[in-house]
């Protein structure tokens, strides 16, 4: 993602948003994150239960976010 609000809408635009991460080493931008993201739970700087699990999606969506 090119920015943090390009990132948090794609994110926000998914239909299922129970939980996600967000990998930063600037805590102003997770602190705007945590308080934009629609998720029922967000890890800082760690995958998620959903992540670690292999849910679908979830490792694509975090390699999309990370990529740089």
């Amino acid at each position: 993602m090119a920015s943090l609000d390009e990132a948090i809408a794609a994110a926000n635009s998914v239909e299922q948003r129970v939980s996600c991460s967000v990998y930063t080493g600037d805590a102003g931008h997770l602190i705007a994150a945590a308080q934009r993201l629609e998720f029922g739970l967000i890890s800082a700087n760690a995958p998620t239960v959903a992540a670690s699990d292999g849910a679908p999606g979830a490792s694509t969506a975090l390699e999309e976010f990370t990529k740089g």
